[in-house]
């Protein structure tokens, strides 16, 4: 259990001092698929970029990292 475990002492993100909260915008970006064949009704295709991988947490949160709140909305944020 992580409780009792010496070695756990959490982590939380945070800007470097010559970071930039940008860096936030960067983690949080999706992965895309190249191309993605779509049929609309059956009849046309469409080729679309789609997310394949989306990315939440506290650390993809521009204003409220390292914050539960943080992790949350993310999560909120990419679930739509």
């Amino acid at each position: 259990s992580w409780t009792v475990d010496p070695l756990f002492r959490g982590s939380y993100s945070y800007v470097s001092v010559n970071g930039s909260s940008e860096s936030f915008d960067t983690i949080a970006k999706p992965l895309f698929s190249s191309s993605t064949s779509l049929k609309d009704a059956g009849r046309v295709s469409y080729d679309v970029e789609c997310p394949v991988l989306l990315f939440a947490g506290e650390h993809t949160h521009r204003t409220r990292y390292q914050t539960m709140d943080g992790a949350f909305s993310s999560g909120e944020r990419e679930a739509e």
